[in-house]
């Protein structure tokens, strides 16, 4: 009896992919061998239509007006599917002769048409091309609180089903899932169990299929028994250095048994053979490493000894092994049976730091920073431009194609490959090399995108793995002053190329001899300062100089709370010939330096190097944070051209030209504090929630300071409570190497509720105890210049949670900063806001926080009728209409087109990104008339063609009165 499956093949396989398949029969014919639900039926009320065929969207024109379109099929929090063949209601409407506008300008006719490409020729590669654009377009016109799918679906209905996911919730790139060799189910994959399972937990638990969660875990408990392994190798006195390199030959050889590069599971059971005798290990591990040098036959792996391929590089030139007893040998089997395919490289590098490092080594369980976040850094910094690039090409092949111009259009994105696979990051401050292999792994999905276009456009060429024709480690580079986390850095890009060499190519298919290139793109020095000679630092006694190490930390005898242990010391130097270093060149750069406030730099470096690295930097202030000398290098390299700049990507055609002002002064914040003697500001990320009122005249405020418009001492009363530190350290999100909370606007801030207080005794009593306590906060930086408000938040907070006991350090702090009235101004705060809101003074957190979000949820209420309670009304309730600023530098009255006439460029992908922009740079529609004035001599017939054919991929949208919108 045939099966259901083998029906539903067999039924669709006929079709042949004519215009007339019935979209909305695969999809649901699809969904019972999938074994998940139909989709339902439409309502009326769009709130009810979460899982429907052709849902509507609308997006907003910017003039007032706005357009609709349909999704093929869409399920809420799951996915969004655009069919080839068009939907059902374009079969409709053609035969009712009507022309049926969507969201990008195109007719009902036009949609069906696209479904009648031929598969296998150019035609289809454009139409798929084009759904996949539009996909993405409808997935953002989504409501906002539907948020982005993770996935994507682009359907030829009765032939495949290309899948794409963005697991990250930003919709900025979805790539192709699970990798480019699986991304495009055909019809005949459907006989695979593996891949219907992995197309029904799209439909049912699509954030299951996100391989990071798995990574994660895997990831982390094989750093535990690294750990293990490092600890009982430093106890029997081997090196940090020693065992780091053992360790990680260790570990690329288990890499390399999971991935097939030495013969499949011949390492374990060598490993495996040793039980009862681990002396033997030693030498065979010396013998397979020599061998992985440089190639050759190894006696140990395997029943009757195999022969290795050569891996070369860095790694197994020293092939020295270190002799392991039983019970280590034991954790290393342990080690070797998790599949090390999954290892997350970026998390990897920071764990196996923390296993090698005694003083990180109690880290091992804490926070890292997971991809997740590094990403959220790298799409905007690196990816975004990219993109953008890249779809001004694939815009530019349609364009092409409806040309009849194939080989042109092969030739637009073998130079967009060759120009990305010569592109360089580097990470000045790289660590462990998280951010690099992030970039890499990024990078990698987009040209993954790039050869299969070029495949599928029937130009395809074997990419031949070596640099400056596929992206490599050679693209990504690093300064690293640690040696031991340098190396590090490199193995993880290693291990990262490699298994995206796997998912792009198959596992059958294996890298180029020599698999590791002699390559070290990660520099072991300083990145601030270079100097000719570095003398040790001694006082006139000729004892040498030393510093706290910075990380060392013992417990107090009496609280128990960990403190500095001043017994570990390292040494200080002074530096002959100080200046700046140099970075090698670089078309972006990343990173996350080390932070180290100005008045902790030389406890934590060292005197001799402070001086170093100021009198290596003359121009700048003796006042800046160590972290600022990397944003100056950054920020100096940009401006002479070496990277790409960022305000090249800015839309507002103000910013870009107005870039060296201070951190885009935009003119909302401006008109916000106009007026003003002083404005309310606290630090983005801090460890203690501190707010200060600052002159307002003269005043700078960078992006990692929060600015509240507001100079009433009120606000900055109720802001200063445990009510709303409660709130925020809740709703916001957390940061930085101590894990601190970081103050969000729009979730500790915007949506937090005031209490109703109208104006009264006791609104003026928080009044006063907030200046009592910004002037005391004032007095304090101003009498003792060596302490920190944090330093003295962290005493006060100290006796609130630990007794009342202080070491004899924070007693000193506590005595002469008479921090007794910071407690005192702090209460006086608590207890009237407490008062303000009907809480009692000993209200827990739990309780407060509920009472908040009850009073929030009237607040929305109140705002939903009418009733809006400003906090400063006279600025914020003037006028409802958007206002347009008047300064000079800002001129952001709506206009058409830029001022300045931009040149026509030359490559027709360039033209497109060109056009893009002035659309993006547009808050209306313009017309084809309107988008040519932006370019010297060019006419609406020269645009037209391109902006039509970014409407057609879904990078625009013509509206019915043929104007253009975004």
């Amino acid at each position: 009896m045939i099966s259901e499956v083998e029906r539903f093949i067999e039924d669709w396989a006929n079709t042949g992919g004519s215009e007339l398949a019935n979209t909305q029969s695969f999809i649901n014919g699809l969904c019972t061998i999938l074994g998940v639900h139909q989709p339902h039926g439409s309502r009326e009320d769009d709130s009810q239509n979460d899982y429907v065929f052709e849902r509507r969207v609308f997006q907003d024109n910017g003039d007032g007006t706005s357009s609709f379109g349909r999704i093929d099929c869409y399920k809420r929090n799951c996915f969004v599917l655009e069919a080839k063949q068009g939907s059902d209601a374009d079969r409709a409407a053609v035969e009712r002769n009507e022309l049926d506008l969507d969201l990008f300008g195109q007719t009902a006719a036009t949609r069906l048409k696209r479904g009648t490409a031929r598969r296998g020729t150019p035609a289809w590669v454009k139409a798929m091309t084009q759904a996949k654009g539009q996909a993405e377009r409808y997935a953002k016109a989504l409501p906002m609180e539907h948020g982005w799918p993770p996935f994507l679906l682009v359907c030829d209905v009765g032939y495949c089903v290309e899948v794409y996911a963005d697991f990250t919730g930003m919709g900025k790139a979805y790539t192709q899932f699970p990798d480019r060799s699986r991304y495009r189910v055909m019809l005949a994959d459907l006989r695979d169990g593996d891949v219907r399972k992995r197309l029904a937990a799209i439909w049912t638990e699509p954030l299951s299929l996100d391989p990071s969660k798995e990574a994660l875990r895997v990831t982390r408990e094989i750093g535990e028994l690294l750990a293990i392994l490092a600890r009982r190798l430093e106890n029997r006195g081997h090196t940090p250095s020693a065992s780091a390199a053992f360790l990680m030959r260790l570990l690329f050889t288990m890499f390399a048994e999971d991935t097939s590069l030495i013969p499949k599971d011949s390492f374990s059971q060598l490993l495996k053979r040793q039980r009862g005798r681990p002396e033997l290990l030693k030498d065979q591990l010396s013998e397979l490493w020599s061998k992985m040098d440089t190639s050759g036959f190894v006696g140990a792996l395997g029943l009757a000894g195999e022969k290795v391929r050569q891996f070369n590089g860095y790694l197994f030139k020293d092939h020295e092994a270190l002799a392991l007893d039983a019970e280590e040998l034991d954790v290393l089997i342990k080690a070797a049976e998790y599949k090390w395919t999954l290892v997350e490289p970026a998390v990897f590098g920071t764990l196996l730091e923390r296993a090698l490092d005694p003083k990180e080594r109690a880290k091992l369980g804490a926070h890292f920073t997971p991809p997740a976040s590094v990403e959220r850094l790298i799409i905007p910094t690196i990816m975004d431009p990219l993109r953008g690039e890249w779809a001004g090409v694939k815009t530019a092949v349609v364009g092409l194609l409806d040309q009849e111009r194939r080989n042109d259009a092969v030739k637009v994105v073998r130079d967009f490959h060759r120009k990305l696979a010569k592109t360089l990051v580097l990470d000045p401050a790289c660590g462990t090399g998280n951010f690099l292999y992030v970039a890499m792994a990024k990078m990698k999905e987009l040209e993954a995108e790039v050869i299969e276009l070029t495949s599928s456009l029937g130009s395809y060429q074997e990419v031949l793995e070596i640099t400056g024709r596929t992206i490599t480690p050679e693209n990504f580079l690093g300064i690293e002053i640690n040696p031991r986390a340098a190396a590090i850095a490199q193995l993880v890009l290693w291990i990262g190329y490699l298994q995206w060499h796997f998912r792009t190519v198959g596992a059958d298919k294996m890298p180029p001899e020599p698999v590791l290139r002699d390559v070290q793109t990660i520099e072991t020095r300083d990145a601030v300062v270079d100097w000719d000679n570095k003398i040790l630092a001694t006082d006139e006694g000729g004892t040498p100089i030393t510093v706290w190490d910075g990380f060392s930390v013992k417990p107090h005898g009496a609280t128990g709370e960990l403190i500095p242990d001043e017994t570990a010391r390292i040494e200080t130097f002074r530096y002959v010939g100080a200046r700046a270093a140099k970075w090698p060149r670089a078309d972006f750069i990343v990173g996350n330096p080390p932070f180290i406030g100005n008045k902790r730099m030389r406890k934590r470096l060292g005197a001799g190097y402070v001086e170093a690295v100021r009198s290596a930097h003359p121009a700048l202030s003796q006042e800046i944070d160590f972290v600022m000398y990397w944003w100056d290098h950054a920020a100096r390299l940009v401006a002479s051209g070496r990277v790409k700049p960022e305000r090249d990507q800015n839309d507002r055609q103000s910013y870009k030209e107005n870039w060296w002002l201070f951190a885009e002064p935009r003119p909302r914040l401006r008109q916000a504090v106009a007026g003003l003697d002083r404005f309310i500001v606290t630090s983005e990320t801090s460890k203690h929630r501190i707010f200060r009122f600052i002159e307002a005249e003269g005043a700078i405020v960078d992006g990692s300071v929060i600015a509240i418009a507001s100079d009433d001492a009120y606000v900055l009363g109720v802001l200063s409570s445990r009510v709303h530190r409660y709130w925020a350290e809740r709703a916001g999100g957390r940061q930085g190497a101590g894990n601190d909370p970081r103050y969000q606007n729009e979730v500790c801030f915007d949506p937090f509720p005031f209490p109703r207080l109208e104006e009264g005794d006791l609104k003026n009593r928080i009044r006063a105890a907030a200046e009592a306590l910004d002037a005391f906060q004032t007095q304090l930086l101003h009498e003792h210049p060596d302490l920190t408000l944090t330093e003295a938040y962290n005493v006060v907070q100290k006796l609130r949670t630990n007794t009342g006991l202080l070491n004899s350090e924070d007693r000193s702090t506590y005595d002469r900063a008479h921090l007794r009235v910071l407690q005192l101004r702090l209460v006086e705060i608590d207890e009237a806001v407490c008062k303000a809101y009907g809480f009692a003074p000993d209200a827990s957190v739990d309780d407060v926080l509920a009472s908040l979000v009850a009073l929030n949820l009237d607040r929305s209420v109140e705002e939903a009728s009418g009733t809006v309670r400003y906090i400063r009304p006279t600025f914020q309730a003037r006028g409802k209409a958007r206002e347009v600023a008047q300064t000079l530098e800002f001129s952001l009255a709506d206009s058409a087109a830029p001022t300045v006439a931009l040149q026509w460029p030359d490559a027709l992908s360039d033209q497109v990104v060109s056009v893009a922009g002035v659309l993006a740079g547009a808050r209306r529609p313009l017309a084809a008339t309107d988008v040519a004035k932006a370019f010297a001599g060019k006419r609406a017939a020269t645009v037209t063609p391109v902006l039509d054919a970014l409407a057609a991929i879904g990078q625009a949208r013509r509206l019915s009165d043929g104007r253009y919108a975004v």
